[in-house]
């Protein structure tokens, strides 16, 4: 996998990045060919508990970076159409394996960086990072979302899980309640999950056929594992890195912010046709 390498010393945001964030940074790197990816802002301490600290609440215990992207020993930079391609493949990427808070523009951070972490689903840009993100992060972002895929070894890399709400769960179309809801999961019901979503990684994605194919997404709080460590769904990493190799070109519009409520039935309840 690409190497992840932190360069915050005497920075404010100089605390190492989450695991999972490493991992997300990782394997990205890897789908798109980058050699290395250079973390130039790292994480920071929680809100309240210290002074040294700046900007987003994003970047809080390391659930944040802002990066750079070498590769052949090189510093590459978005406004380079050459380099832009590599940017592309790793924005859907990082999407795809779970990142959900996506900006960079040359008046926000420069053409070397982006912001890649964790939060409710959102891509920016803009002077200063206050307007829209570029059309190609969007673009790239939105089919990296569209087609999720497991971290291995993670919390969500394919294991089994149970409907652990007595009156049952629903599944609903996305992460949140402003979301379709697909049907009523009874008691028991046994699962995959296979990624997790939302400002506090509360909404699970999840797979009801054991296919590596996502069905819809439940609240978090009311699955519980009865198997640990299962198997990433067969071939999902390679294909994946292939997909972000050769689609990254195509064009998509648009962005989405996640609702973060979550509820489950109350007792008699009946789903939505």
């Amino acid at each position: 996998m690409a190497k992840v390498i932190q360069n915050t010393g005497g920075k404010i945001r100089d605390l190492p990045i989450a695991p999972r964030l490493k991992t997300i940074l990782s394997l990205a790197g890897s789908a798109a060919g980058i050699d290395e990816v250079v973390v130039e802002s790292g994480g920071q301490c929680a809100l309240g508990t210290c002074n040294k600290r700046t900007g987003s609440t994003r970047y809080d215990l390391g659930n944040a970076a802002d990066i750079d992207l070498m590769k052949d020993g090189r510093l590459l930079r978005f406004t380079d159409v050459a380099d832009l391609v590599f940017f592309k493949a790793f924005v859907e990427a990082a999407a795809s394996f779970g990142a959900t808070g996506i900006g960079g523009d040359v008046g926000y951070m420069g053409p070397t960086r982006i912001h890649v972490g964790f939060g409710s689903r959102a891509t920016w840009g803009g002077d200063g990072g206050t307007g829209e993100a570029p059309s190609w992060l969007v673009n790239a972002a939105k089919k990296g979302w569209n087609n999720p895929l497991a971290v291995p070894g993670g919390p969500n890399d394919g294991s089994l899980f149970q409907v652990n709400a007595r009156d049952g769960l629903n599944l609903r179309s996305g992460p949140g309640t402003d979301f379709k809801i697909l049907r009523l999961l009874p008691f028991g019901t046994l699962l995959a999950l296979l990624r997790l979503d939302g400002s506090n990684q509360e909404w699970a994605q999840v797979d009801l056929d054991k296919d590596g194919s996502t069905d819809g997404y439940v609240f978090k709080s009311f699955l519980k594992q009865i198997q640990p460590n299962g198997p990433t769904p067969t071939n999902m990493i390679a294909t994946s890195i292939a997909s972000a190799q050769a689609s990254f070109e195509q064009n998509d519009e648009g962005c989405s912010e996640d609702s973060l409520d979550a509820e489950i039935p109350s007792p008699g309840y009946q789903p939505c046709g």
